[in-house]
């Protein structure tokens, strides 16, 4: 329907799914949170942002986010399209054993290099949230 201009999708993401750093090669990203909160990386430095609020994802840095709340909804708009096929692989590769293997050989698939750890695994029981709060269990 966009004529091939962009891509919109609506995420809901829980927490034991946040996903690896990574960056993309292919497209800039602007995530809006509709609901819930989020804190994300970009190059190493994490922002909470929540309901009402956008962060702008571009191409070649690397980022992540984990979730502070159990559940948020999210608005990802990419520029140009295509990424949006691989949400959708995603989902469907969850539930595979070998999630790791598919989530790797999906993410080259679609220009998407992983960079790292989930940011929850990579953070220190002591470190504090940007809001200054502390890492929900």
């Amino acid at each position: 329907e966009t004529g091939g201009r962009f891509a919109l999708i609506q995420m809901i993401v829980r927490r034991e799914h946040e996903p690896p750093s990574h960056l993309h090669t292919r497209e800039d990203e602007v995530a809006y949170v509709v609901e819930g909160t989020i804190v994300v990386s970009v190059d190493g430095v994490r922002t909470a942002y929540s309901a009402g609020d956008a962060v702008f994802l571009p191409r070649g840095r690397e980022h992540g986010y984990l979730l502070h709340t159990d559940e948020a909804r999210l608005l990802v708009l990419a520029v140009p399209p295509g990424i949006e096929g691989f949400y959708t692989e995603l989902e469907d590769a969850r539930q595979d054993p070998r999630y790791v293997e598919r989530l790797i050989a999906m993410a080259a698939r679609y220009g998407v290099e992983i960079t790292g750890p989930p940011i929850r695994e990579s953070l220190l029981p002591d470190d504090a949230l940007p809001d200054g709060d502390v890492l929900p269990a």
